[in-house]
């Protein structure tokens, strides 16, 4: 809690209810979470009202609720993490919401979720690019969110590759995304 100039890495999580979780009330900042491994958990990693915080080069595997969450989260990085389950879970990989905005999510692989990327309620103005979503059930949600970017993503999800109800950007130039179900 209100704290700023951490660093989380190098450690191994493994078997606990909240494996990580950074709830950042009021103002944390500045925190850098590199090379950990979150093993058959409920969160990896949470930040609430949080800025600056980078996640990135971590591996999680099994995780029941989200891999990474952030919630009132601001100028953050999601950079290079690993994202798997054995089975589809009710989980998501990455999940932003509650006014979660200016955030960058950049080069995760996320595999086996039910929903791969989920953007939510006013997270507004994050680039999503370079992704790997994989046996997702839902690739891509934004929903009640505008002024994100997604582009140059691979999404190979079973229902709802993607899904936008707000006023995103779904390329750069001539740089869109892959979906696996696109015929055309």
């Amino acid at each position: 809690f209100n704290s700023g100039n951490n660093q989380i890495k190098d450690n191994t999580f493994d078997g606990l209810h909240h494996c990580c979780t950074l709830i950042r009330h009021w103002s944390s900042s500045n925190t850098l979470i590199i090379r950990n491994s979150f093993k058959n958990c409920r969160y990896g990693i949470h930040a609430a009202y949080s800025s600056k915080i980078i996640a990135t080069n971590n591996d999680f595997l099994n995780f029941l609720d989200c891999a990474v969450g952030f919630y009132h989260t601001n100028d953050s990085q999601i950079l290079g993490n690993d994202m798997h389950n054995e089975n589809i879970y009710r989980n998501h990989g990455i999940l932003l919401f509650g006014a979660s905005s200016q955030n960058t999510i950049r080069g995760n692989e996320i595999q086996n979720t039910v929903n791969g990327i989920d953007i939510h309620y006013d997270s507004n103005d994050n680039r999503i690019e370079n992704n790997e979503v994989s046996n997702a059930d839902r690739g891509i949600i934004l929903d009640l969110s505008d002024g994100n970017t997604v582009f140059n993503n691979n999404v190979d999800a079973l229902t709802i590759p993607g899904f936008d109800n707000g006023d995103n950007k779904w390329s750069v130039g001539t740089t869109g995304n892959y979906w696996s179900d696109y015929t055309g």
